[in-house]
């Protein structure tokens, strides 16, 4: 049996790593998965390659290291989309005790192909 000690330093800005959308291209329902470098609070929003905001999935907790947000396929009135480039953008977020707040994102496209 080994044991690790991991000393992370909590000065370093947040970080959001390996953003992939899985499957891609999707026929609907898909994840978005990444890493984070601390925990903070994460949001993704979808939208046409015009730029129409069709869904974004509410902010939610996540941990330091591989996260993954679920996606339903749906725009935000339940409603599958048509074929296409979409464009995603996920936002992180954490406020430190001290005040100190920090952000990352990362934007990219994905396929929808029924």
């Amino acid at each position: 049996r080994v044991t690790c000690l991991l000393r992370t330093d909590l000065t370093e800005p947040l970080r959001l790593d390996s953003c992939l959308v899985y499957p891609n291209p999707t026929r609907g329902p898909a994840s978005f998965t990444f890493q984070l470098s601390r925990a903070a609070l994460v949001s993704v929003k979808i939208w046409t390659i015009a730029g129409r905001l069709v869904r974004m999935l509410e902010p939610r907790p996540c941990q330091f290291g591989y996260n993954q947000i679920d996606w339903d396929g749906l725009d935000r009135f339940g409603m599958s989309l048509p074929n296409g480039v979409y464009l995603y953008r996920i936002d992180a977020r954490t406020q430190e005790g001290t005040g100190q707040s920090y952000s990352a994102s990362h934007r990219d496209r994905f396929i929808i192909h029924h």
